[in-house]
Formats: structure tokens, C-alpha cells, sequence
């Protein structure tokens, strides 16, 4: 009756007449077990309406009795063990006591496995006994932890979903607990494959399921948890793309569990914090911080989630901080975090965390607000939540992290040693953890070379900047400091110039001075010194290895012609120091142990800068010669610093300074982190940069009558990265725009240009050699279809300019050969830069990876004697350097080019497109041929070229730009990523940024270093 009527008093009185017939029955009689059965059948219908323990109780009385009445070889045995173990199991869901709930498991388990035993391999039910046992093994794991229970049911489980029909009708419930599994597997391994094959189950559970299903909700939520942990994993901005789009989706699905729904916000605010993060849309933090507020105020949160609210919400409102700046958003993130923590249980699983999290954000007000209190309390909560974490859990390098970078502040500011020393242990912990490949491994390990950079350079900085901050000193003190700085910076300059590139000294003495020089020069100017005292910090200070081999190569040839024994002299003690041996100098009876032989070194220098001509040996060039240098054009140093930004320039008459103040080294180094080239980045660098530079040299209109004038930039520090030449407002049709005013050229420093013009301008003779390369096809890169179009363009141009041509084996020992005969080296094909290493950065050979052509080749090379006139390096960012702490040093391909002696090099800053490199050097080959390979004329040739390639731009950009998808790919002669990655070689897709640029600005990134 009651399965017609479907009435709950129908179903009673079914068990009411079932319980009699029972009770009437002798326990032994043959006919108790149908009644039986019927009986489990009723009570489990009303079970399932009222949940009532009464009945679940008697469910466990009877189906004990059932399973008793049946034979051991009866197939009816295994239902009644099955059934009975699954009310087993809701009765171990229901208790509050953890030794019966496994009690109850235990038999549960123990149940299933011998009904799964006793079932035929045919049997319809078998695959019920098997799923039904994989569900009681992982609930016995969530209880103990037990990793066999955990694996013997992902094992089941697999089988289980390997084993059904797609159209099974458990074929849902078991990809879901699948799933469910698999995730466990993750969170207990953090292996990512376990949460992609979790995220892969239940993506197919919610295919497999109806929308108007009730299971639906489940599974669909359960799939946006998945992808949160996929992305936390991998940090793959189409994983978070996903998580929030399902996530969203989620909300829309208002089931009856008002704790899952504020669950689900919380992910939310989560993602849109991260995406937050990676793409920097305000309107994505505006959502975060309105989701997360949605979130901490739904009602009935649980114990667990309200603390983890609070925590997600107060980190996008320090996010909000970040960015603008508003102390009132710090003090509330810091205010959130002590709520999360004051009302998260001792067991929380998050609680280290959280007490981690508010040590990082305390330490971000002390960096706004100065309080040592909030230093010390980050520093404890920090090491609180790094002692109460066991070892491998998962937030331990979040946790470390935090507390090695608050210790490495601390350092900063008291100076105690064991603070940076311990920093550095914690580091290199967290790196040795974090496998390749992990999206986190580049940060950890650049946090790592902050703390060294701090150990070895900042501490002196501070207290060299200190000293001079101090109102107290005198101005002959200041002088003082400045002066010993700069008897410091000289020092290093020659002995660098001494040893060779690859020698460990040599980068030690880089790591010594990287950046100390813009903080002496800023310190200089904010002492009320001369710009020329600034100057000199600069030309000692960087570009130390390039200048440095530069000078010795130049000077000691005029040495040997006039003075050969101290050419000698000096020779034969740069060998000592080279090989760091005990040998006894020649001239000398002194031992050379390492300081007499310093000593030595000294004496030499001061015998060689006592003869005349020779009083700037190896020394920064004088005042009076870098405004010589400014003979053709200003030169504009811009110098970068944590104290102030100044450009410093020189001309034939003067040496002056123009301050500018909307300038500062965390925009640049925050900008240098997005688009170099978009057009914002652009506008920027005009009017923070550019433009007052341009007016103070009075270059305010385009010039007339093509009288261009000529600017050498020289930028330092992340500046270096950004394309200063094609600054301005492109988009308005006017003279706002470097290129418009101005040619401009770049070197890495005026000793630099000087060095360069020092070396003649030979004339073209029949016997000039132009010496080509194209690589078109590369192993492992991308081909290139215009790089041959390009070289065969360029060389009917240079037979039409009185050259030779050759373009020989692709290989690196015949391409260094032939460069030591060559006039113009042109190359056409693939560039890589080496973040870690800039001296391996190279250009693709025949060879691929294995036989590149280095910088560390194009150093060790010296064709100054024939002076080569032209480096054409024509493929992707030959000129850049990804790593701040080698920006000043020019160790890249351009620079490699200028050492080696080419008076001329045209690069780039990035990725250039295949297509558009062949009408770029037809451009400024036929400029230079009008104008008879002149140095100017390599100049004017560029910059003609990139005029006409922006026209062309704003002409035509928008009609051909804007009809192509966002998301179409562009051959470029691109770089490879960071090593940690796949090193092949791809081609780059460019997008367009922002709604003001018509097109990629594919003209911007080509630079002219030289004389």
C-alpha cells in the first residue's frame, strides 16, 4: 500500500503487522528470514524520511539476524553483510564517541570484504560491495589517518569508475567519491597530478549529471573546490580562469547548506584576490574585498570557516593597501587577522597560518609607519607559526618565507648578523623543498638573493647613507664619506680590470658594487657636490666588468708603444692576479702572497699614472673630458636610486643636474614587471622622465630643416630595461614623442663612448668584409620564413656599398673566425637571455643549445686592432638583462658586441617580429649607404627606420589591428623562458594591451649602442 499511496502511516502500519508476524515466529523457523528482509526493507524507508536512531538501531538488530539466517554459500548472504555494513557506517557518521565510530567502521570494513568475497564475478551487486568498501576505508582514513586506508580506497575507487558503464547509474556517486579521494591523496602528497586527476573525476561526474538532478549541486561545488587546490598548485592563470567561472557559477546554486554557500564566497574572494594579483584589475580587488564582506557576514558560518573569512578578506584589503597606499586598509587587514586568530580553535588546521599571515602585514606597517613594536610582534608571530608546524606540512615555506623576509628587515634596520644569517638558512631550506617547475621556485629563490645582496651590500649602503644623512657632520665629513667611496669604487674598477671575466673574483667584486654607485652619486648631489663628483661615482662604479676590459685592451696598447716596460710591468702582475698564485714578481724580491700582491698592484698603477698622458689610467674620465665627449650631442645620464632620481647632463660646455622628482626606483622596478612597451609605460617615461629632460636641453618642437639633434641616454639601474628613445603620447598626432625631437643613441657610460671614438673610423676599401647569417631554422626554435629574405636583402645593399659578402658554416668556431676580419657582422635569427647567468646569454646557432655563441665568447674577443664598424644583431632582446642585479654591468649581447670593438650595434630590448626585422634593415642599410657608412649615418638610419615603422603603426595599426583576433599569434625571433621551465625556443603570442594601443608596438624595442 505504502508504495502506491506513498502516506507515512501506510508505511507504518506495514512495519507494525511485519514486527508481529516476527515476533510470532520461532527464531530458528526456515520462514523468519523473508520476513526479516521485508522488515530492513520498511524501516530503512522510514529511516530515510525521519533519521531516526530508534530505527537505525533496529536496522543493525535485524540485519545481524539476517545475515546470520542465510547460508555461507548463499549469494542472499552478501546483500545482507553489504546492507548491514552500510547502516553500520550511519550509525559511525551519527556518533560523537571516536571509538565507536570506528568500531562501527571497523566492522563495516571487515563486512564488505567478505560480502565483495563471496560475490560472483557476474554478480550485479559486486561492484556495489567493492564501491560500498572503498567509502568505508576512507572514512576510517578522515578518523585516523591511516595511509593504507587512504590508498586501498583510491585503488577501489579506480577500479570502481574503470569498471562501469558511463550510463552506470553509480557511475556519478563514484567518479564524486573518486574525487573526493584523489584530493585527500593530494592534500596528504601535494603531488599535482593527484589534483588534476581529481579535478579530471569530478569534471566528469558533472557532465554525467542532470542540472535538475539534486546530486548535481554536490558534485558542481565539489569541482570548484578541486580547481581551488589545482591552482594553488600550479599558479596557471587558466586554472584560476576556470575556478572562478565555476566558482561563480556555484553561487548561483542556493542549496539548504547556508554554511557551504559562505564556504563558497570565501573560495571566491580567494580567486578574485589571485587574479587580483596576476592581472592587477582594480575591479578585481573592488569584488574580492565585496565578496569576502559577503562572505564574513553570512549567516551560520562554521567554526573552521569564519576565521578562514576573516583571514581571505583581510588579504585583499592589504592588497587595496598595497596599491594606494591607505594606512586605514593596513589597519584593518591587521584587525581581521587578530579576530581570525582570537576565534580559530586550538585545532584549526589553518592556525600557523594565520599567525604567519599577521606577521607579514604587521611588518607591512612597519614599513609604512616606522614602529620597531610591529617589527618585533611580526618577527614572534612568524616564528610562532614556522615552530607549530610539523615537518612537510604544506604552508610551511608560505610560513617561512614570511618569517625569513621579516628577519632580513630586521637586519636592515638593528644590523645583528645571526638575523640575515638565520633569513638565508630558512631560505634555502624552502628552495631545496620546492621542486623545478613549481610556480613559486622563481620568487623563493630571488628572496634567497635578496637576503645575500642584503648581507653583502645593503648594510654598508645604510650606514654609508646614514653618515651622510647625519645633520651633525660637517661638509668637509660629507666630502670625506664621498671621498672614500670613491677611492673604493676606483679601486674596484682597476683590479676588475685586472683579472679575467670568468674568475670568481670578478663577480664577487660585481656583487660588492651593484647599485653602490647610483647611491653615491644621489648622495653626492644631496650633499650639494657637483655633478661631476656624481659622475665620477657613476663611470667608476658600473659597467665595471665592460669598461674595464674595454680600458685595459685600449690603454695598454698605447702603453706598450710608449712606455713598454711598464706595459710590462703591468702585464705580467695582471697574470698574477689572474691566476692567484704565490709566484714572485718579476722586478720584486717580495713574496706575492695576496696583499703584498695587491700592494704591487698599486705601485704599478701609480708609476703608470705618473707618466704623462697616462694620469687617468684605468680611472673614471675627468670632467673636462667627458664634455669633450658631448662634442656631438648631450649625453643624458639618469640616475636611479632609493634617495632621489636626478639626470645628470653633460655638454661641451657644462655639467648639469635635472631633478626629477615624480620619478622613483619602485615604479620603475613595479612598471619594469608589466609592458616595457605598451603605451602607458610610454606616456610614463615622457612625462616623469623624458620630457623635462628635453626641455631643459630645450628641445621642445621637432627640428627644422632635419638639423636633428643627437642625445646619448645612458639610464641606470631597472631603467636600463625601458625603451627611453621612443618615450611620449604617440596616440595624439603630435611633437610629444622623443622621435619627433630628437635621434637618440645609448652606451652603457661615457668612459664607454670615449673608448669607442678613441679607435678609428676606417674607410670602406674593396677588401671590407660583410660577414651574414641567417638562421632560419634553428633545433628546438621556432622557423623563421623572413630571416633568409632579410640576409639577402642586406647583402645586395652592401655589394651596392663597396663590400664583400660571406655567409659561411652557421657554426660557432666559424663565425668567430670570420668576426676578427669582418666590417659588419649581420645576424638574423634566434636570441636567448640568461637570467641567471647574462654572460651565457646567446644567439642560436646551427647547433641550437649546445654550441650557442655566447657573451662570454663575443668578451673574450679583441678586434679593436681593425675596428669593425657594425653589429647587426637582428632577433629578440639582445640588449636586455632580466636580472636587477647585473642591469648596470651591460652583460648582454649588444654590450658583448661593444667590448669585443664594433663601433656600432643595433638591437633590441625585446621580442621583434620575423616579418617587420626585413623592412627595418633595408631602412637603415639604405640610409647607411646615402650616407657612406659615417657614423651618423647608422644613427639617422634607425632612427629612420623606427619613425617610419610607427607611422606606419598609427596609420594602418588600427584598421589591420582591430580586425585580427585578440589572441592571434605573431612570429617573433623570441628569447627563451626562465631556465626552470621548457627551454625550447617558441614564438611568442602578443596581445593587444589596453584599450589605447592600436597594435603590438613592434618599433619600439630597437636600440642603437655606440659612438
Amino acid at each position: 500500500m505504502y508504495k502506491h499511496t506513498g502516506k507515512i502511516t501506510d508505511l507504518e502500519e506495514a512495519i507494525r503487522v511485519s514486527q508481529e508476524a516476527l515476533g510470532s515466529m520461532d527464531k530458528d523457523g526456515l520462514g523468519r528470514f523473508p520476513v526479516l528482509k521485508n522488515l530492513g526493507i520498511m524501516l530503512d524507508s522510514r529511516y530515510e524520511r525521519t533519521e531516526s536512531m530508534g530505527d537505525l538501531q533496529n536496522l543493525i538488530r535485524i540485519g545481524r539476524e539476517a545475515v546470520l539466517s542465510t547460508q555461507d554459500d548463499d549469494l542472499e548472504k552478501s546483500l545482507q553483510m553489504i546492507n548491514l555494513a552500510a547502516r553500520l557506517s550511519f550509525r559511525a557518521a551519527k556518533s560523537d564517541i571516536p571509538q565507536e565510530t570506528l568500531k562501527d567502521l571497523d566492522e563495516a570494513i571487515d563486512l564488505a570484504r567478505q560480502a565483495w568475497r563471496m560475490s560472483l564475478e557476474s554478480h550485479t551487486h559486486r561492484a556495489t560491495c567493492l564501491e560500498n568498501l572503498g567509502v568505508f576505508l576512507y572514512s576510517r582514513y578522515r578518523i585516523t589517518g591511516s595511509s593504507s586506508d587512504l590508498e586501498e580506497s583510491l585503488q577501489i575507487g579506480r577500479d570502481a569508475v574503470n569498471s562501469m558503464s558511463q550510463n552506470h547509474p553509480d557511475s556519478v556517486g563514484s567518479l564524486t567519491n573518486l574525487g573526493d579521494r584523489l584530493a585527500a591523496k593530494y592534500f596528504q602528497t601535494q603531488t599535482v597530478t593527484y589534483i588534476k586527476d581529481a579535478v579530471q573525476a569530478t569534471r566528469e561526474a558533472v557532465n554525467a549529471t542532470p542540472r535538475d538532478d539534486p546530486n548535481y549541486q554536490i558534485v558542481f561545488i565539489s569541482l570548484g573546490n578541486r580547481l581551488v587546490s589545482l591552482y594553488k598548485n600550479t599558479g596557471a592563470l587558466f586554472d584560476l580562469e576556470e575556478a572562478i567561472r565555476v566558482m561563480q557559477e556555484g553561487l548561483e546554486i542556493r542549496n539548504q547548506d547556508r554554511q557551504d554557500f559562505a564556504r563558497r564566497l570565501n573560495n571566491l574572494g580567494y580567486l578574485l584576490g589571485e587574479r587580483y594579483l596576476r592581472k592587477g584589475s582594480a575591479s578585481d580587488l573592488s569584488e574580492a574585498i565585496r565578496v569576502g564582506t559577503q562572505a564574513i557576514n553570512a549567516p551560520q558560518q562554521g567554526e573552521n570557516d569564519q576565521p578562514t573569512g576573516l583571514m581571505n578578506l583581510a588579504t585583499v584589503i592589504r592588497e587595496r593597501f598595497a596599491r594606494f597606499g591607505r594606512i586605514a586598509d593596513i589597519e584593518e587587514a591587521i584587525s581581521l587577522g587578530r579576530q581570525a586568530l582570537d576565534i580559530a580553535p586550538e585545532g584549526h588546521s589553518d592556525r600557523a597560518r594565520f599567525r604567519s599571515d599577521l606577521g607579514a602585514w604587521l611588518g607591512a606597517r612597519y614599513l609604512k609607519l616606522g614602529k620597531a613594536d610591529d617589527l618585533e610582534e611580526a618577527i614572534r608571530l612568524a616564528q610562532e607559526a614556522v615552530d607549530a608546524l610539523p615537518q612537510g606540512h604544506a604552508d610551511t615555506p608560505r610560513c617561512s618565507t614570511n618569517l625569513s623576509n621579516l628577519l632580513s628587515e630586521r637586519f636592515s634596520r638593528k644590523g645583528q648578523i645571526a638575523d640575515i644569517e638565520e633569513a638565508l638558512r630558512l631560505g634555502w631550506e624552502i628552495v631545496a623543498a620546492t621542486p623545478f617547475g613549481h610556480p613559486d621556485r622563481p620568487i623563493r629563490l630571488s628572496n634567497v638573493g635578496g637576503h645575500l645582496h642584503d648581507k653583502y651590500r645593503a648594510y654598508a649602503i645604510r650606514i654609508t647613507r646614514e653618515a651622510l644623512s647625519q645633520t651633525s657632520a660637517s661638509s668637509l665629513d660629507r666630502i670625506e664619506i664621498l671621498h672614500n667611496l670613491g677611492i673604493f669604487l676606483g679601486k674596484t674598477h682597476s683590479r676588475t680590470g685586472a683579472i679575467s671575466l670568468d674568475t670568481s673574483d670578478k663577480q664577487h667584486l660585481i656583487s660588492q658594487v651593484a647599485g653602490l654607485a647610483c647611491e653615491a652619486a644621489s648622495a653626492a648631489l644631496g650633499s650639494g657636490q657637483r655633478p661631476e663628483v656624481a659622475l665620477s661615482f657613476l663611470e667608476q662604479g658600473r659597467g665595471v666588468l665592460a669598461t674595464s676590459i674595454q680600458d685595459v685592451r685600449a690603454n695598454v696598447l698605447e702603453l706598450r708603444d710608449k712606455h713598454p716596460e711598464l706595459a710590462e710591468k703591468f702585464t705580467n702582475v695582471r697574470e698574477e692576479l689572474e691566476q692567484s698564485n704565490t709566484r714572485k714578481p718579476t722586478d720584486t724580491n717580495q713574496q706575492s702572497s695576496g696583499p703584498d700582491l695587491d700592494k704591487y698592484f698599486d705601485e704599478i698603477l701609480g708609476q703608470i699614472r705618473e707618466s704623462p698622458g697616462f694620469e687617468e689610467f684605468l680611472m673614471a674620465p675627468s670632467a673636462s673630458r667627458m664634455q669633450e665627449a658631448a662634442g656631438l650631442g648631450p649625453i643624458v645620464v639618469i640616475n636611479v636610486s632609493v634617495l632621489r632620481c636626478d639626470a645628470i647632463i653633460v655638454e661641451q660646455h657644462r655639467i648639469r643636474y635635472v631633478s626629477l622628482p615624480k620619478l622613483s626606483g619602485r615604479e620603475i622596478r613595479d612598471r619594469a614587471q608589466t609592458s616595457l612597451g605598451g603605451t602607458q609605460t610610454l606616456e610614463w617615461l615622457w612625462d616623469v622622465v623624458v620630457h623635462p629632460i628635453l626641455i631643459s636641453l630645450g628641445y621642445i618642437k621637432p627640428p627644422v630643416n632635419a638639423e636633428w639633434p643627437h642625445i646619448w641616454w645612458i639610464p641606470t639601474g631597472a631603467l636600463c630595461k625601458f625603451p627611453l628613445h621612443a618615450a611620449g603620447y604617440h596616440l595624439r598626432n603630435s611633437s610629444e614623442t622623443v622621435l619627433d625631437r630628437v635621434i637618440s643613441s645609448y652606451s652603457s657610460s661615457i668612459r664607454a663612448m670615449i673608448l669607442g671614438r678613441r679607435q678609428p673610423n676606417v674607410s670602406v676599401s674593396s677588401q671590407a668584409l660583410a660577414f651574414l647569417v641567417a638562421m632560419e631554422d634553428t633545433p628546438g626554435s621556432a622557423h623563421l620564413q623572413f630571416a633568409r629574405q632579410e640576409v639577402e636583402q642586406v647583402r645586395k645593399l652592401c655589394v651596392t656599398m663597396n663590400l664583400m659578402t660571406v655567409e659561411p658554416k652557421r657554426r660557432k668556431q666559424e663565425i668567430l673566425s670570420y668576426l676578427n676580419d669582418c666590417r659588419i657582422f649581420h645576424f638574423a635569427g634566434h636570441g636567448y637571455t640568461n637570467e641567471n647567468d647574462p654572460s651565457n646569454s646567446h644567439l642560436l646557432l646551427e647547433e641550437g643549445r649546445n654550441e650557442p655563441l655566447t657573451v662570454a665568447n663575443l668578451l673574450e674577443l679583441n678586434l679593436h686592432k681593425h675596428s669593425p664598424f657594425l653589429a647587426y644583431l637582428s632577433a629578440c632582446g639582445t640588449g636586455r638583462i632580466k636580472n636587477d642585479k647585473f642591469v648596470d654591468e651591460s652583460i648582454h649581447l649588444i654590450g658583448a658586441c661593444q667590448v669585443a670593438g664594433f663601433r656600432h650595434v643595433i638591437g633590441t630590448l625585446w621580442e621583434v617580429y620575423d616579418e617587420q626585422c626585413v623592412d627595418t634593415a633595408v631602412s637603415i642599410y639604405k640610409e647607411m649607404r646615402r650616407g657612406n657608412m659615417t657614423d651618423i649615418s647608422v644613427c639617422i638610419g634607425l632612427h629612420t627606420a623606427v619613425r617610419n615603422l610607427r607611422d606606419r603603426w598609427l596609420c594602418a595599426g588600427r584598421e589591420e589591428e582591430l580586425q585580427r583576433s585578440p589572441g592571434e599569434p605573431t612570429s617573433t625571433r623570441s628569447v627563451s623562458r626562465e631556465e626552470s621551465k621548457d627551454d625550447r625556443l617558441l614564438r611568442d603570442v602578443k596581445l593587444v594591451e589596453d584599450s589605447k594601443v592600436l597594435g603590438p608596438l613592434y618599433w619600439a624595442p630597437y636600440v642603437h649602442f655606440g659612438v
